[in-house]
């Protein structure tokens, strides 16, 4: 199987190369606008193109089709948002022999991708989730005195991924001493979220016309820096209910595509209530790979009309092995097995691993 990786810069492009590598006849092909990025440090890449500025849409759909005309890959496989969207939206322009993993609607995908719109969309079709106000109009009920969200609220950009921008407000008090128009600035639009007590859990999922096809649940239980950042450690559950409140919502979207969905338990009333939904491969990916599912390459079988073999995941453990080193002690405590991270991926790929640790944490050229 010849596979596109359009947008090989991703961060979350090394999981899914690792993850299709270990698939017997697979030769990938990578497209990224920038020279800084992991897969040009993989040998196994049959070919690793640069393209230049494509800092448009328009540019960069027409970059892959060329990038998938050159190599005759047999399906292009996008990371991140940006190049889901773009094949979403332009879906109409791809060649048929150009053919993709499955690829949300550009209106669902516009919904997913969007906290305000998603919140609507959920309280609509009776989906539990946090009371979510844009944020103008947040601020405006606190100046008319008309607030029926008790604090602490949650400020989070209406987009965005990996817990940027997001902002635990306390009170009152501190809200209206936040400088929420530099916020603006460079998180751009934002909405202001009921704070649910209770814990974290997300569900990973690929989906084709409203069917969950595959799926892992995750709960962390080893944390970084910031809050909100995704776990640096997680261990796999089961847990019918979550599945069956994503399953409502994958089926009111219509959805097809990967996607990882953020649930907080409501220690209240016990409901899991959705707070995000990426549409795109996420960083844990290796972790899925390691309780049994291969994303990447269950979405390439169903974008080419195979049948999707899902026979569930085991309930495991699984450490990102630079958080494990970055912390010692709650490592040692949770008692963490080499066998437990993915230190076997450091060994197997030891440059593109170094490479994206490098790029991740630098600034972009």
């Amino acid at each position: 199987m010849r596979i596109l990786i359009p947008d090989a810069e991703s961060g979350h492009a090394l999981g899914v190369i690792q993850s299709l590598l270990l698939r017997e006849g697979v030769k990938i092909f990578s497209l990224s606008n920038r020279r800084r990025n992991a897969a040009r440090f993989f040998r196994q890449i049959a070919a690793s193109d640069l393209t230049n500025d494509c800092s448009g849409d328009e540019e960069s759909l027409e970059a892959t089709c060329e990038a998938a005309r050159k190599h005759s890959v047999d399906i292009v496989v996008p990371v991140a948002e940006r190049a889901t969207g773009i094949l979403a939206q332009y879906a109409d322009r791809l060649n048929p022999s150009h053919r993709t993993i499955p690829i949300p609607t550009y209106k669902s995908f516009q919904i997913a991708t969007d906290k305000s719109r998603l919140a609507g969309f959920c309280s609509e079709n009776g989906i539990p989730c946090p009371r979510t106000y844009p944020a103008e109009e947040f601020c405006g009920m606190i100046e008319d005195d008309s607030l029926t969200l008790e604090f602490p609220v949650i400020w989070k950009p209406v987009r965005g991924e990996g817990g940027k921008g997001v902002k635990l407000i306390a009170s009152e008090m501190e809200f209206r001493g936040t400088d929420f128009e530099t916020r603006k600035q460079v998180y751009g639009d934002a909405v202001v979220q009921e704070f649910v007590d209770g814990y974290d859990i997300d569900l990973s999922l690929l989906a084709l016309n409203g069917d969950i096809l595959a799926y892992t649940i995750q709960r962390g239980i080893l944390g970084r820096k910031s809050r909100f950042a995704a776990p640096g450690g997680i261990e796999f559950v089961h847990l019918p209910p979550l599945l069956e409140v994503a399953s409502a919502l994958t089926r009111a979207l219509g959805y097809s595509g990967v996607a990882h969905l953020d649930f907080r338990c409501d220690r209240r009333d016990g409901l899991f209530k959705l707070v995000d939904m990426n549409c795109r491969f996420w960083g844990s990916l290796l972790g899925s790979l390691k309780a049994g599912v291969n994303f990447p390459w269950l979405a390439c079988e169903a974008g080419l009309g195979k049948r999707v073999e899902f026979h569930g995941f085991e309930e495991s453990r699984y450490f990102d092995l630079l958080s494990v080193l970055r912390d010692p002690v709650s490592a040692l405590r949770l008692k963490v097995r080499p066998k437990e991270t993915n230190l076997g991926f450091w060994i197997r790929a030891p440059w593109p691993n170094a490479a994206n640790t490098v790029f991740r944490r630098s600034p972009l050229p």
